[in-house]
């Protein structure tokens, strides 16, 4: 079952390049073929994957991955995979470090770096974003219709609650992919149970592709929402995903399927009828913690596998979408 919805995915493969104006340009030097490099912008950090086959003449996708708060960009490298030749060799990957806790020395976290999704960091991760945007277009050859987002847990929220709801990001990015995503909301009164508030979002567009992985027991962002936490509430995932679904045209009711024959405790829900069907997606299983789901042990589960690798499955809905 889920090979036919990655070939489904793949089938829809139809679109036009829009080169950057990198293109023709010879990569900087000292740099090559698969290496990371570090970059800087208004004095914050970002990491730049080159992928094995990058030409200058072919514009390439671009993924951008978002840490966990209190991670880094290195630790997000380790955990998605989405340089590991298994799953990629033609996408350019930017990791974007976050801010400090602006108390970080008095509590000693000045090497933890969150984003703004917490209602403690007041950088602009908006701005940051674009930066690294006209950045990588005018210095590499990239497709600007294929840029992609996508991070864990507080770099899972920000892209989902904030840059997919801004105007300028929402229209730069083609799809979007948070894993445990930390949607912290300002704002809400009463925050209780069941957590089924009204989500604000300005997006620049609305045929938004958004794909969320969860899991049931997740104890730091709760399945099923959540009392304040950093001074926000956390919605109940669920309704966070119809939320997306509502505000794609697609309507508040999916289709519910098991993720594979071999993923008993993991479905996939699919939001969208004929050519939308799948622009919001959501998949949850029921067993893992707050983890980017993978079959192998990574540096979140501890050993304790998921039923089911969450990149690939990305990987082939970022194939699936495009701007043009």
């Amino acid at each position: 079952m889920f090979r036919l919805f990655v070939l489904a995915l793949g089938a829809t493969l139809a679109f036009a390049q829009s080169p950057s104006s990198g293109c023709g340009k010879s990569l900087p030097e000292g740099q090559e073929l698969g290496g990371f490099y570090n970059a800087t912008v208004n004095n914050r950090r970002f990491v730049i994957f080159i992928p094995p086959d990058y030409t200058i003449s072919e514009p390439a996708p671009l993924i951008v991955s978002y840490h966990g708060g209190s991670r880094s960009p290195e630790n997000q490298i380790d955990l998605d995979l989405f340089t590991d030749s298994k799953y990629n060799t033609d996408k350019m990957v930017v990791y974007p470090e976050g801010t400090s806790l602006s108390n970080c020395q008095a509590s000693n976290t000045c090497a933890e770096r969150y984003w703004s999704v917490d209602p403690r960091i007041t950088a602009d991760d908006v701005a940051f974003t674009q930066s690294i945007l006209d950045i990588v277009q005018d210095t590499y050859c990239l497709d600007t219709n294929r840029f992609y987002a996508s991070g864990k847990s507080q770099g899972g929220g920000v892209i989902g609650s904030i840059f997919a709801c801004t105007p300028a990001l929402s229209n730069a990015f083609a799809a979007f992919a948070p894993v445990s995503g930390a949607f912290y909301t300002p704002n809400v009164s009463p925050c209780e149970s069941p957590f089924m508030f009204p989500i604000p979002c300005n997006p620049g567009r609305t045929n938004i592709p958004i794909i969320e992985f969860h899991g049931g027991q997740d104890d730091v962002i709760s399945y099923n929402g959540s009392a304040r936490r950093t001074g926000a509430c956390l919605p109940n995932i669920p309704w966070w995903v119809e939320s997306w679904a509502v505000r794609d045209g697609l309507g508040m009711t999916g289709e519910t399927r098991q993720l594979a024959d071999d993923t008993p405790n993991t479905t996939i829900t699919q939001y969208g009828v004929q050519q939308q069907k799948g622009l919001v997606t959501h998949v949850f299983d029921a067993v893992i913690k707050h983890v980017w789901p993978s079959k192998s042990t990574n540096s979140d589960n501890n050993g304790v596998v998921a039923e089911f690798d969450a990149t690939p499955i990305i990987i082939d809905f970022f194939d699936a979408h495009t701007l043009a």
